[in-house]
């Protein structure tokens, strides 16, 4: 559905905005950071770093942008799609979605607004379009094609046969289309908590005429038969995050490392107090935006 044109002026805004965070902004304060920061830096230890990083000059104006951008982008991306109204029926399949009515959301999701986008992916039936127009401007644009994802599929995987291939946190399923696009032999399931996303992204595969399965559960409690399925790391994961849900993911995605016939993508759904300890200096740690890392 196409835009209206007060609601493309205000996402445009928005991306410009943001943009100018990333390619200016940020470089200052690296530059101002590099120009006062100890020889040499040290590494993975934001508690040391933290109070160099908020001293500098630069700091409270990289700082304030990030976060007012991120609170305006998800302000223009919900009044867009409040906007648009309910989406016309769908294709019926290839893609299928098994809803779990009986699950109970943990605290720690529902507690947060992952991404900060307002009420979460999971509060409304429009969460989910709501995260899908939203990641493209968190990613400066520069993913509408989902060629990110393309890529990790095409340079991350063992290029060999795969039984099952299961994506924890799949969101609208941005990861699961190109994994059966690319391993079309292979059951390729989505799993997310959010029921808004998994209707979604079931959509979204329909439409791609892709035969994905995506379920709505907890990632370290699929439901699905066969056991535990081999994982590997995708772009997005928490890979240094020491918390214990952390863990029980690490280990669930550990636990049949090849050469199991199967493979998981973790895309990283976790607590947000469990991400402060994440090795990273800038201000927002536990949002998807494009991080600027040392």
């Amino acid at each position: 559905m196409a835009l209206a044109i007060e609601d493309r002026a205000a996402l445009d805004f928005v991306l410009s905005l943001r943009r100018h965070w990333a390619g200016t902004v940020y470089p200052r304060l690296r530059a101002d950071f590099d120009a006062a920061a100890p020889s040499p830096v040290p590494v993975n230890d934001p508690e040391s770093l933290a109070p160099l990083v908020h001293g500098l000059a630069t700091y409270p104006w990289f700082s304030w942008l990030e976060r007012g951008s991120q609170k305006m982008l998800w302000r223009a991306v919900s009044d867009a799609v409040v906007r648009q109204g309910a989406l016309p029926p769908g294709p019926d399949g290839p893609a299928t979605v098994e809803v779990d009515p009986d699950l109970v959301l943990p605290d720690w999701y529902t507690d947060w607004d992952i991404h900060v986008q307002p009420g979460g992916v999971w509060s409304h039936d429009l969460a989910g379009r709501v995260y899908e127009l939203g990641a493209r401007l968190v990613m400066l644009g520069e993913n509408d094609d989902y060629a990110f994802h393309r890529l990790f599929v095409e340079t991350a995987l063992p290029k060999r046969s795969y039984r099952r291939m299961v994506d924890l946190g799949c969101g609208f399923g941005k990861s699961a289309w190109p994994l059966k696009q690319a391993y079309p032999e292979a059951e390729v399931i989505g799993v997310d908590l959010a029921l808004p996303c998994v209707d979604l992204a079931a959509r979204r595969a329909s439409e791609r005429k892709l035969a994905v399965r995506f379920r709505q559960a907890d990632a370290v409690a699929t439901g699905l038969e066969g056991g535990a399925p081999t994982s590997s790391p995708p772009p997005c994961s928490c890979m240094r995050c020491r918390s214990t849900c952390c863990r029980r993911y690490s280990r669930r995605r550990r636990a049949c490392w090849p050469p199991a016939a199967c493979c998981a993508s973790w895309i990283s759904s976790v607590p947000a107090t469990a991400c402060a300890t994440w090795p990273w200096w800038n201000t927002a740690p536990v949002t998807t935006s494009p991080s600027c890392r040392p």
